[in-house]
């Protein structure tokens, strides 16, 4: 339906507008959108907007989700302490406690990790408290393109974006050997979690546990992980 000369629509009903509501430390440039018109977030000093700039009015609706207001701070640099796993729901043969704390992978320790074995599967990584933090990096296991996948990384509840490992291995320093993922602003975490997305070895199941020709099963590890 359109909007006539005379304010209402087609069908004769007044159109509606919207209300909306400035974040916590943020403003909006009005607090009443007019049906098919758009209002603007904006964050004060110090904080960054996290979510939609714009939101458009339709029948009495905004677009998209309420935006917040989220705190500037500034990453030392340093390894946080994330070195304690606070929630497992992994299933694969890897078992151990270090998979948190252990960022640095030689062939002797492989199975300082965890594997998981299906998509959804996921590993929370915490305990040192709420800390600054722009990127996450990970260790796998170093067999070539075996125990490779891709796992969707979060700080908090926030998603950071997806670490893809498929067709390498990531020994080494998790803070220097590239399989990271960074947020475009800096925020406080306490916990970083990894879900499972998928794991790949030349075109099958990766095979960490065995899992070849199994296409219900995912097969990757994560043996370390360094977020600063």
């Amino acid at each position: 339906t359109g909007t006539t000369s005379t304010g209402t629509t087609s069908t004769g009903v007044p159109p509606v507008p919207c209300s909306a509501v400035a974040p916590a430390n943020g403003a909006v440039s009005t607090t009443t959108v007019p049906d098919g018109s758009s209002v603007t977030y904006s964050c004060a000093s110090n904080f960054f907007l996290d979510g939609l700039t714009t939101r458009t009015c339709t029948a009495g609706v905004l677009s998209g989700s309420e935006p917040v207001c989220v705190a500037v701070c500034t990453p030392t640099g340093a390894r946080g302490n994330f070195d304690t796993i606070v929630a497992d729901t992994t299933t694969g043969c890897s078992r151990s406690a270090l998979a948190c704390s252990h960022d640095s992978l030689s062939w002797a320790d492989w199975d300082l990790g965890r594997s998981f074995n299906y998509a959804g599967e996921a590993l929370s990584c915490g305990g040192g408290g709420a800390q600054c933090i722009k990127t996450v990096g990970i260790v796998t296991a170093p067999f070539g393109p075996d125990c490779q996948g891709v796992w969707n990384v979060f700080c908090d509840s926030t998603l950071m974006g997806p670490i893809n490992t498929s067709y390498r291995a990531c020994s080494g320093d998790s803070m220097a050997n590239g399989c990271s993922v960074s947020m475009p602003n800096a925020r406080m975490c306490s916990t970083i979690k990894f879900v499972a997305v998928s794991g790949t070895v030349q075109g099958r199941p990766a095979g960490c546990c065995g899992g070849w020709g199994d296409p219900g099963v995912v097969d990757t590890t994560i043996s370390g992980m360094s977020a600063w």
